[in-house]
């Protein structure tokens, strides 16, 4: 198993790209096994910009990394998807989760960090897709996450407007919007003519959960006024949730499809599975049946939260949920996900 294939994930099929997450977060692009599997296994790779790490103040930023990704993405001629230009409160600095800002001042900030990071170096014209929202709504209700709570939304001082949907009854989940919602999908587009992607969490196997009801209401409101919303991603962080039955995807299915019939590309943006207690064989066959549900629906681009078990130490570190272990080889769940892609 630890012998290295003779050709790529991406080289098993040609419709639905492959990506993964380059771990921009904690390194600048170098020589060795990470860019030689990047280019082996990928053809298309998600690049982050936490706030965290490239706003160490309100007009100062610090993108130098994540152009480093971008520029070396670029070369190598992998389509790039950006995440995030807005998310809940943990995503952001101490300075700016701890001010208390005013609607006005606010906007002035999420609009000059958004003009830097697609200006500075070009990247509104190299990057593909931008993740423009990330987890504004609550996994059960489907309501706006309070600016209260330890992860609500960071932007809600900037008011309120009136859902435009058009929808009505249990369909309407929300009877108001963020102010925000509109202003970042208006921002984004005013800077670059990428693909702008409305992406949430822990949704994805529940398409009647409210949830789900409340992006496609966000979608339809955003449109009727004016916005462009090109896509939607779901995480798809498996066996996270135990109030969520994985082995239906069948659930998932029609949770792509519905999307899809709004005219929506829909990318499975950050997946990883666990292994638990029933060993590494059972954890290979959920990652090739979810592949396959993948392909079987149509979805245009499916992202790997990272490629080796163990980089990321503040993500599930300690469940190996990834196709590589920590010495950087493949798997029995990266064997089993291209025989999926194979078939």
């Amino acid at each position: 198993m630890n012998i290295a294939p003779e050709k790529g994930l991406k080289d098993y099929q040609s419709k639905m790209l492959i990506g993964a997450r380059a771990d921009a977060e904690v390194c600048a692009p170098y020589p060795g096994r990470v860019n030689d599997i990047l280019l082996r296994d990928f053809n298309v790779v998600t690049l982050t910009a936490y706030f965290k790490r490239t706003w160490p103040g309100p007009f100062s930023y610090d993108f130098r990394v994540f152009n480093q990704w971008v520029n070396w993405a670029k070369a190598h001629d992998l389509p790039i998807v950006m995440h995030m230009l807005a998310g809940h409160k943990l995503y952001y600095p101490e300075w700016a989760r701890n001010a208390a800002w005013e609607g006005p001042d606010q906007a002035f900030l999420a609009y000059q960090y958004i003009r830097q990071l697609m200006t500075e170096n070009d990247n509104g014209k190299k990057i593909d897709v931008f993740n423009v929202v990330n987890e504004f709504l609550d996994p059960v209700t489907g309501a706006y996450r309070p600016e209260s709570s330890e992860i609500g939304n960071f932007l809600l001082p900037m008011g309120w407007e009136k859902d435009e949907s058009g929808l009505s009854g249990e369909a309407r989940v929300n009877a108001l919007h963020p102010r925000a919602l509109t202003f970042l999908f208006e921002t984004a587009a005013r800077f670059t003519d990428a693909k702008l992607e409305l992406r949430e969490d822990c949704c994805d196997f529940e398409p009647d959960g409210r949830k789900v009801q409340a992006m496609r209401q966000q979608i339809l409101h955003l449109r009727n006024k004016g916005c462009r919303v090109d896509a939607v991603g779901l995480q798809c962080h498996l066996f996270w949730e135990d109030r969520v039955d994985y082995s239906r995807l069948d659930l998932f299915q029609r949770n792509v499809e519905q999307f899809h019939e709004m005219g929506l590309e829909v990318y499975v943006t950050e997946l990883d599975i666990p292994l638990l207690s029933d060993g590494e064989a059972a954890q290979a066959r959920r990652w090739a049946d979810f592949v396959r549900a993948c392909r079987a629906c149509g979805v245009e681009q499916l992202h790997v939260w990272g490629l080796a078990d163990g980089v990321d130490k503040n993500w599930r570190d300690g469940t190996h949920p990834l196709l590589f272990d920590e010495q950087y080889r493949e798997k029995a769940a990266y064997y089993a996900v291209a025989e999926a892609l194979s078939e």
